[in-house]
């Protein structure tokens, strides 16, 4: 079997005004929420406040989870 991947994906909703945050990479036409891959023995809480800080370049505190899924592949070890 091959390695196990966990990814974060975090939506960021901002209370006074509801809106949300979204990030654009540098070349890229669309927009996207910030997320990224959980590091080996890292915090489910701690990846998805790392990788909004490292995309989005904003502190976030997590206050709930809307879903946790685990998607077997078989045919290769990409992210999907």
């Amino acid at each position: 079997a091959g390695p196990l991947y966990a990814f974060s994906l975090v939506v960021c909703r901002r209370k006074r005004d509801n809106c949300f945050l979204v990030v654009q990479e540098s070349g890229s036409m669309g927009f996207w929420l910030p997320g990224g891959r959980v590091e080996l023995g890292e915090q489910l809480d701690k990846a998805a406040e790392r990788e909004t800080l490292e995309e989005a370049g904003v502190k976030i505190r997590l206050t709930g989870v809307l879903k946790i899924e685990f998607i077997p592949r078989s045919d290769s070890n990409r992210l999907r």
